[in-house]
């Protein structure tokens, strides 16, 4: 009976998403660019288990902060591991995070004259 109940919870996992964590992810880049229109933030990197695809991509603005949520799931040959991203950073947002722990992966640091210098973490 175990083995039954292990194969048919093992088949129904296949189909349920799970939130990516940082120190899953190899060769994470965060780079930035910087325009009148605000920044533009280009994440980029491959999931470490080669059987797990990135399946949604969730941004949040939450007052002066962006949030980057990536979900993975079995790629069953549909989703791909690898991402490369971009995303616009207006120019009221400080900075953004990634994941529900919302880690820092970036910075608009205040200068002299407003919020000019980047810092990517």
């Amino acid at each position: 009976m175990t083995g039954r109940i292990r194969k048919l919870l093992s088949s129904c996992t296949r189909w349920v998403s799970r939130e990516v964590r940082q120190e899953e992810l190899n060769d994470f880049r965060v780079a930035v660019t910087e325009g009148s229109g605000g920044a533009r933030i280009r994440l980029s990197g491959l999931l470490g288990n080669s059987a797990l695809g990135i399946c949604a991509v969730t941004v949040r603005t939450h007052g002066g902060r962006v949030n980057i949520i990536l979900r993975q799931r079995l790629s069953n040959g549909v989703y791909s591991g690898s991402f490369d991203r971009e995303f616009s950073v207006p120019a009221g947002v400080h900075e953004v995070t990634f994941g529900s722990g919302n880690a820092v992966i970036w910075r608009r640091e205040q200068g002299r004259s407003g919020y000019a210098a980047v810092s990517c973490q």
